[in-house]
């Protein structure tokens, strides 16, 4: 990883911040990813711009060039849009006015990468904290900061538990019965019910591993949270979020590896 000057991280910080801001103009969030690719300032926490584009935004490489250039385009055509680049100089994410940049170029950055009103509404219903540009949020079994429209399906992880916790203690408390021979329970362990019985065990074995693969464990390596982005995403079933199983066995090594490295620091500081 390459070794960026104090200024250079500080910049980093401060364009990621314009980027993550919950309001920004589209105009504003395009000028900052560029500066962020032309100055290489990406290099402060990962080791390539594909790398920052899928972890830090959320999109692939391809489709933030695609803004970029869109976003040169509309400088070059419309002379508005110089004083918003000095406002990117300042460390201060400016509100967007009415009437302003942003009615010359709406569709910059479409889907855009902030909240929108109906996620705000759900994260408000579910009881979660309001989104901030500066907070660093709640991270998944893996490390991976949670997105926010994935926080109200990770708030419902309890619900999967309990579950998992009530068919648990059946096969436990079953299990001892046979042990033991528990004379309560002779009917359904005697001989001529044993392959009754084993089918039975067996039967919530396989609950247990079908109820666990609803449990949100890691935010999705393929969509990075924002399944909506391109219509929908086969890996999560359009949830933002895989199981430990899905994670750890069908999920591409390539991308786990990469996810486990981007995260290592966290869980060093975190374990």
């Amino acid at each position: 990883m390459q070794e960026l000057t104090t200024a250079d991280k500080a910049d980093y910080e401060r364009l990621v911040k314009i980027v993550k801001a919950t309001f920004p103009t589209a105009l504003q969030c395009a000028q900052a990813v560029k500066e962020i690719k032309i100055r290489k300032l990406y290099l402060a926490k990962y080791l390539s711009w594909q790398e920052f584009c899928n972890h830090e935004c959320g999109y692939n490489r391809q489709h933030l060039d695609e803004v970029i250039s869109k976003m040169e385009v509309v400088e070059s055509m419309c002379p508005t849009s110089n004083p918003v680049h000095e406002q990117i100089k300042s460390l201060q994410v400016a509100k967007p006015q009415q009437n302003t940049v942003r009615k010359s170029a709406p569709d910059i950055l479409e889907p855009q990468l902030v909240i929108d009103k109906q996620t705000q509404a759900e994260a408000k219903t579910a009881g979660l904290p309001a989104a901030s540009a500066d907070s660093d949020g709640p991270r998944d079994e893996t490390g991976f900061r949670i997105p926010v429209p994935c926080l109200p399906l990770w708030k419902r992880r309890d619900e999967v538990q309990k579950l998992l916790t009530c068919v648990s203690t059946l096969r436990t408390t079953l299990r001892r019965a046979a042990e033991e021979s528990d004379v309560l329970w002779k009917p359904c362990t005697a001989v001529n019910r044993q392959q009754t019985w084993n089918d039975m065990m067996a039967a919530l074995d396989r609950a247990y591993a079908d109820i666990g693969l609803a449990m949100p464990y890691a935010v999705c390596t393929s969509c990075q949270g924002y399944p909506h982005v391109n219509g929908s995403c086969a890996d999560c079933q359009s949830r933002g979020m895989v199981s430990e199983f899905f994670y750890k066995n069908c999920t591409d090594s390539k991308d786990r590896k990469i996810r486990e490295t981007q995260c290592r620091p966290q869980r060093q500081a975190h374990p």
